[in-house]
């Protein structure tokens, strides 16, 4: 990562590199379409989504491509880059789990419905959000390890803490899913209620 940088791309499909100090502008990446996805920066690039249907990896520091990769929709989903992986969902209805240094293709994961939300990964595990189900995957294969069924659409990208996967619902409830939880729906819990839920769950230890 640049050392006091800003990162954030904008709906005219550029992705705008600022100075920490002074919000001058460092460099910045032009895209096809627009930019919802947050960028992450991690070992020196920077990953952004388009709706130009791509993920771009840049260098951090002076903003030249490094590799793009092509889905078959617009992106959504900010990519979550753990051990390596560069794990983004699209609006194709695919999961994919790419090189982080080159952009190739390790693995993907069909579902129906577009991926909306981002996906979160611990212990080998990615955890990500489409449609009405939240899928458990394994995170060196694409293989699916469970499936929770909720009642509404779940727009927000999910939590992993403790041995729990927390996610919001369009069903206006926060939901903790434990391990005796997986594999069943939303139907068998208590949850929490709100609005719609769309915003990403953040976890602290206080």
């Amino acid at each position: 990562m640049a050392a006091g940088a800003v990162y954030v791309g904008s709906l005219d499909g550029v992705l705008y590199v600022l100075d920490v100090a002074t919000g001058t502008e460092r460099w910045h990446f032009k895209t096809g379409d627009s930019v919802y996805s947050t960028p992450t920066v991690t070992g020196g690039l920077v990953y952004i989504g388009s709706f130009d249907g791509i993920l771009y990896a840049l260098d951090a520091a002076s903003g030249d491509e490094q590799w793009r990769f092509e889905t078959g929709g617009p992106i959504f989903s900010s990519p979550a880059v753990v051990d390596g992986v560069a794990y983004v969902g699209s609006a194709d209805g695919i999961l994919y789990a790419l090189d982080a240094a080159t952009g190739e293709e390790r693995w993907r994961f069909a579902t129906d419905v577009v991926f909306t939300s981002s996906p979160a990964v611990s212990q080998e595990t990615v955890v990500a959000a489409s449609g009405q189900s939240l899928y458990a995957l394994d995170a060196g294969t694409g293989m699916e390890r469970w499936r929770f069924e909720m009642s509404d659409v779940l727009a927000s990208s999910p939590a992993i803490a403790d041995g729990l996967v927390y996610v919001g619902s369009w069903d206006g409830a926060v939901y903790a899913i434990g391990s005796s939880d997986r594999n069943q729906s939303s139907d068998s819990l208590s949850p929490n209620y709100t609005s719609h839920a769309k915003s990403t769950i953040a976890m602290a230890n206080w």
